[in-house]
């Protein structure tokens, strides 16, 4: 459930029973630990509820911790997304299967390049040094999703990603962005007018 999306990886969210902690640990030393602990934790669950209706309101800050770019953050999501993916791959026929793994592998590029695009066009310290680290780490991505194989998302931004400036990428991706967001308000101002 949480690599296909439907249970996020955000702790703060979720009713965690204590017991459950007896083996895990959160990790000192770095941001995005999160990532570290909710699958140790899913996977030791009997069961896991979810409810229909939200319960926290998460706001969203320019300067938090999952926004900030920098070289830093840059370092503590690479370390947290390797600790992630490297449990999925331990623990593979266990818990998990190949589909999972490329789930995972999937949801981690798309976040990555995320981060890519919007860095293009912003101003940052060392942009060209975090700019670099992040290709790199999104060109292993390629290499380990084999992304010809991908969706028409993954193969468009595999595209921009080794053919298009970072810039124009940045750009094309804040249209894209905005397009589907544009649609999702649409879809909802249609669905509310509709009469039972």
């Amino acid at each position: 459930m949480q690599l296909r999306g439907i249970i996020s990886n955000n702790i703060c969210n979720k009713l965690i029973k204590k017991s459950l902690f007896s083996n895990v640990r959160f990790p000192c030393g770095h941001n995005f630990e999160d990532l570290d602990i909710m699958l140790p934790l899913l996977v030791q669950a009997n069961s896991v509820y979810i409810l229909g209706e939200s319960l926290l309101m998460y706001r969203r800050r320019p300067e938090s911790t999952t926004h900030i770019h920098s070289l830093d953050a840059l370092r503590d999501r690479k370390l947290a997304d390797k600790h992630y993916i490297s449990f999925i791959q331990e623990h593979l026929h266990v818990y998990f299967d190949k589909k999972d793994l490329q789930s995972a592998l999937i949801r981690r590029y798309k976040v990555l390049f995320r981060r890519y695009c919007d860095a293009s066009w912003r101003y940052m310290p060392d942009k060209k040094t975090y700019m670099s680290q992040i290709r790199s780490s999104l060109n292993e991505y390629e290499i380990m999703i084999d992304t010809k194989s991908c969706g028409s998302q993954i193969r468009a931004a595999s595209f921009m990603l080794n053919h298009i400036p970072p810039a124009v990428t940045g750009l094309l991706n804040l249209i894209y962005s905005a397009s589907k967001a544009y649609l999702r308000k649409a879809q909802s101002l249609t669905q509310s007018c509709k009469r039972p």
